[in-house]
């Protein structure tokens, strides 16, 4: 039998192997280029923001515009919290989006514990039921929800902006996803052991479930944090106002100020900053463990 003569020499990568190599080199390539543009993109208008925070109203509106501030200052922040008492609307914020938060993990962990491990009938279609809820904008159920806060005394109240967002669908669904993983030996184990549903959940599914609260919470707070509606709609006093609502008064009542704004949104991401680095490697965990990583 003829042996069919080849040039590739010694140790030589094939041709087809090179290629692919080649390829896939490439491809990474491409998708980390896509991938710090995009982070770019994103991170460009928040660099943006914080420097014009700290130049003068005049510096901002210069042309060609600076990106580096030529004389930093805090003026724009010592008027907002001394003349325009922004830190009232910080504190309010933070109140009632700890509150929303507190409620929100409190029943998301019972709800998905319930719709988990506690088996009834008609569950599933209650969950669906549940589910089906989330295609309805909020903005739907404003006029029956602010009759009902007029009739319990809610209106411009802050424990009003509070009621409305205290069971979370989207909150249950994660610890509902999260809390099925859990194998069922430690339930029965617990059972053995003389416990109730009420011991099963407290001492072995609440404290394997922290990574999923803990994305709730991250969650949670950050809608509510950022939420402008039902406080537009609800608040009137100035006394009661929070973050985002105080933002969009600068502008309706002073017109639009640049500085201002910018520095009141620099503040603003501050105690989101914080939340998150304080609970990142638990948000990520429970994302991703709950079946919602991309």
């Amino acid at each position: 039998m003829l042996r069919r003569a080849t040039n590739v020499a010694p140790g030589a990568i094939p041709k087809s192997k090179h290629t692919t190599r080649m390829a896939k080199v490439t491809s990474r390539a491409a998708g980390h280029g896509f991938l710090w543009l995009g982070g770019l993109v994103m991170v460009v208008p928040f660099v943006w923001m914080v420097l014009n925070a700290f130049k003068p109203a005049s510096e901002i509106l210069r042309k060609p515009p600076t990106f580096l501030p030529a004389a930093p200052t805090l003026a724009n922040f010592d008027r907002l919290l001394t003349e325009l008492h922004f830190l009232q609307y910080i504190l309010n914020s933070i109140l009632v989006t700890a509150c929303i938060t507190l409620s929100v993990v409190a029943t998301s962990a019972v709800l998905g514990y319930v719709f988990a491990k506690v088996k009834f009938a008609g569950r599933d279609l209650i969950f669906v039921a549940f589910l089906a809820t989330m295609a309805l904008p909020f903005e739907v159920l404003a006029i029956p929800l602010l009759l009902m806060a007029r009739s319990a005394g809610a209106v411009d109240q802050l424990w009003g902006l509070v009621i409305p967002f205290t069971i979370d669908v989207f909150a249950i669904y994660i610890c509902r996803q999260y809390m099925s993983a859990i194998p069922d030996d430690y339930l029965d184990a617990g059972r053995v052991d003389g416990l109730g549903q009420w011991g099963l959940f407290r001492s072995i599914v609440l404290p394997m479930s922290k990574p999923a609260l803990a994305a709730v919470a991250i969650l949670s707070f950050l809608y509510n944090w950022d939420q402008l509606f039902w406080p537009l709609v609800l608040i009137s006093s100035d006394a009661n106002k929070t973050v985002p609502l105080a933002i969009v008064s600068l502008s309706t009542q002073f017109g639009p100020i640049y500085d201002l704004t910018m520095a009141a949104s620099t503040l603003t991401i501050v105690p989101v900053l914080a939340v998150f680095l304080v609970f990142r490697r638990h948000f990520i965990q429970g994302m991703m463990m709950s079946g919602l990583k991309g």
